[in-house]
């Protein structure tokens, strides 16, 4: 082999060699005593997370993970989530052996069926279900229910309603009620009413229930109405729709609820406060 050939063979070797050299230099690190240690003699430094658990709302845990030892997610809570007021039970919730006969209290709240049932059978374990009639003298306080309100289970006083008058709507499988003073109400309709939300989207009312207080001018001589609308929408045409709350939903539609928004006069607003009441008796018939 010709004498120039070996020496160009020899220079690349040589700078292959000096390249491969640079290349372990930048992937070492130092030891102790300032030795470069290559990078395929290093031992592995991957970092043990502390071994702690994060309570989650819905009473379970979670863990430490991750590069930067982070605790994981918590699971989506349900603990409330209602459709409507039948998915909801009033549940003591706090560590009294023996339950308050005063469902006031901050203990007793609105959960839904499955979580009520998850923390009785929880007491029932640890110290059985004690009821509060069996307990000593205390101050009693049964008048408070749940109802579901904008899907969520709600804890609010009761109210007698026996002798309230009932509207029963058989198209749409639902009832509310409305006190005396809401007498001779007057109803009317609209299908298919098609509106802009804030965004200037469109969307599409399946029909509007239109219920207002038959008094239209006050005693001051101001005109004023009061009134509310429950508002039936598909799926689809529901989460375009804002600023309306919801009351309920079954297997065809979502019902929605929306106040008058016409100014009520002073005389009127005790009828204007009593709609919220109205609305809690909403409820299936089908």
């Amino acid at each position: 082999m010709p004498k120039k050939i070996l020496i160009i063979i020899a220079f690349t070797v040589i700078i292959l060699l000096f390249g491969f050299n640079i290349y372990l230099f930048a992937k070492s690190g130092v030891g102790k005593s300032g030795q470069i240690i290559p990078s395929f003699l290093k031992k592995s430094q991957s970092k043990a997370c502390t071994q702690e658990a994060k309570l989650c709302p819905d009473g379970s845990y979670v863990s430490r993970s991750g590069p930067n030892c982070e605790f994981t997610a918590c699971p989506a809570s349900v603990i409330n989530k209602c459709s409507q007021n039948s998915d909801c039970q009033l549940t003591y919730t706090g560590n009294a052996s023996c339950a308050p006969c005063d469902h006031s209290v901050s203990d007793y709240k609105c959960l839904s069926l499955d979580e009520a049932k998850k923390i009785q059978d929880e007491r029932r374990k640890k110290q059985g279900i004690i009821l509060c009639e069996m307990c000593l003298p205390q101050d009693r306080n049964f008048n408070y229910e749940c109802i579901c309100k904008a899907g969520i289970c709600e804890k609010t006083e009761k109210i007698d309603t026996s002798n309230w008058e009932s509207y029963r709507n058989e198209e749409y499988g639902f009832e509310i009620k409305f006190p005396k003073t809401w007498n001779d109400y007057i109803i009317t309709e609209e299908k298919n009413r098609t509106r802009e939300n804030y965004d200037f989207q469109k969307y599409k009312e399946v029909t509007s229930l239109n219920f207002e207080h038959p008094k239209k001018i006050s005693s001051e001589g101001r005109p004023g109405e009061v009134g509310f609308s429950i508002i039936i929408f598909d799926e689809k045409n529901w989460k375009l729709a804002q600023g309306i709350g919801e009351i309920g939903r079954n297997n065809l539609y979502i019902f929605g609820f929306y106040p008058s928004n016409a100014a009520a006069p002073n005389d009127l607003l005790d009828r204007y406060n009593e709609i919220n009441q109205i609305l809690s008796t909403f409820k299936f018939t089908k």
